[in-house]
């Protein structure tokens, strides 16, 4: 599940803790 921000950086933090999408 990703998130769309309009901040990269955030998209880059769900991808790297898909834990916490989940």
């Amino acid at each position: 599940m990703i998130i769309r921000s309009p901040e990269p950086e955030v998209k880059i933090l769900v991808d790297r803790d898909p834990v916490k999408t989940s």
